[in-house]
């Protein structure tokens, strides 16, 4: 049985677990490796995963957020440490990641640039980007200026790019939903002197439920533009028991 992304009631719980009870409403992403089996009617899980739904979101609009939202929130809050004020470059606007790492950044204050395709710059600037540029065009850098910070869940050809598009002492954050463990990015030596900041590669991890709190907090109340969930394209199964 497959499946990661998981929002529903709690039926039962454990002697240990004492921070949900039955009917309680949840969300929560089983580990993307060993731990699969949420598309089934029921799901175990240790409740370290797990955080209370947003009231604003149906089941299934919390479940289509789950695996986007938390790829977001760990690459903008916490290995790039945005600040208010700050430009931040998120690649494919219009994509999975894209949408919610939009709104997240402007709601944290920050000059929002990404690129998309010119039939979705309406989209993207509706979620609240600034800017929003065509990503096929590949001297677009220039246009804008540098980013503080590039979320990058495209890689390849766009990774490389990367490098032209960070301001000096910029933060270089590339997930993909499929990543390489502790992969050293390929930069180019006269890129690695140019960008002096870090540059990660992030590996699957557990979100502390710190940082989930806060993320709920900010898609209740702080989010740019009404409304629980601009994401397309996903496939949402739903169970009634």
């Amino acid at each position: 049985m497959i499946g990661n992304d998981v929002s529903g009631l709690v039926v039962q719980t454990g002697p240990e677990a004492d921070e949900f009870g039955p009917d309680d409403e949840v969300w929560y992403m089983a580990p993307l490796f060993g731990e699969h089996g949420t598309y089934a009617e029921f799901h175990v899980a240790d409740q370290a995963l797990v955080a209370r739904k947003p009231a604003q979101l149906s089941h299934t609009q919390a479940a289509g957020l789950v695996l986007e939202g938390m790829t977001a929130w760990e690459a903008l809050v916490e290995r790039a440490q945005v600040q208010p004020g700050e430009r931040v470059l998120v690649h494919a606007g219009a994509g999975g990641v894209g949408p919610v790492a939009i709104q997240i950044a402007a709601a944290l204050g920050t000059e929002v640039v990404t690129t998309a395709r010119a039939g979705d710059y309406e989209f993207v600037t509706g979620l609240g980007a600034d800017v929003a540029i065509d990503f096929s065009t590949t001297d677009y850098a220039p246009r804008w200026g540098g980013a503080d910070v590039v979320i990058d869940t495209v890689g390849g050809d766009t990774l490389m790019q990367n490098t032209g598009a960070l301001a000096d002492r910029g933060r270089l954050v590339q997930r993909r939903l499929r990543p390489v463990i502790g992969a050293v990015l390929p930069l180019p030596p006269a890129s690695r002197r140019r960008c002096r900041g870090p540059a990660t590669s992030g590996g699957p991890r557990r979100i502390r439920r710190s940082g989930i709190a806060r993320a709920h907090t900010l898609l209740e109340h702080g989010a740019p533009v009404p409304g629980p969930s601009r994401l397309r394209g996903k496939i949402i199964i739903s169970h009634e028991i």
